[in-house]
């Protein structure tokens, strides 16, 4: 790290020095010295150590410039109520999303995930249940739409009774296998988000985060 000073001011911090300036080619290969001389002084920064949760370093530190290196000082202040709040609110969010998009990830182990497709899996759950309820009634299929293009795609353009009563019900175990895997996936996306809403710091909604993504990448 670098400082520019003019006139016994600080006016630029740098992580590396120029190349070249208005007066000077090769200026980082100068020697210290002569850097100095141009006013480019090597930077030292102290910072002590806060706790992230409730403490911040103020922006602007206090340059003391001595006559080769510049000391760049740090203080660390409480952070006002105003700005924990905003971060944990931040820091919820930021958590809740995670956790959906870990949620949906994990549901994409079992299912197909492309837009519309979970409203088509219901349709054709609720349609198959009436289909069997009524008794698998096949003079009526044009009334069970999701059943009937289910057994054309497995059986053809013309479906026997039989073949009908295959689809209803291969629809309905399909149903029947995702059903645990869905409630568990569920179970621990809620948990986690319920733990999260609860939080009272950033610490703990980033260990509720972490827990509960951990838990539907596993599963």
């Amino acid at each position: 790290m670098f400082a520019r000073v003019i006139d016994g001011t600080v006016t630029e911090v740098m992580a590396s020095l120029p190349e070249n300036t208005e007066s000077v080619s090769g200026f980082n290969l100068l020697p210290t010295s002569e850097q100095i001389k141009r006013g480019y002084y090597p930077l030292t920064e102290v910072k002590p150590a806060i706790d992230p949760d409730t403490e911040r370093l103020e922006e602007v530190p206090t340059y003391i410039i001595g006559p080769v290196s510049v000391t760049a000082t740090y203080v660390k202040v409480a952070k006002l109520a105003a700005e924990l709040a905003a971060e944990l609110d931040a820091a919820k969010l930021a958590a809740a999303v995670a956790i959906d998009e870990q949620a949906g990830a994990t549901r994409r182990k079992y299912i197909t995930d492309v837009s519309g497709q979970s409203e088509t899996y219901l349709a054709k759950a609720n349609d198959a249940e009436a289909y069997k309820t009524a008794g698998y009634p096949v003079a009526n299929i044009t009334s069970y739409p999701m059943v009937r293009a289910e057994g054309r795609a497995m059986y053809g353009a013309a479906p026997t009774s039989t073949e009908y009563e295959a689809a209803a019900d291969y629809i309905l175990a399909t149903r029947a296998q995702w059903i645990p895997p869905a409630a568990v996936i569920e179970e621990n996306r809620r948990f986690g988000k319920i733990a999260v809403s609860r939080s009272q710091s950033v610490a703990e909604a980033v260990a509720a985060k972490d827990l509960a993504v951990s838990i539907l990448a596993a599963l």
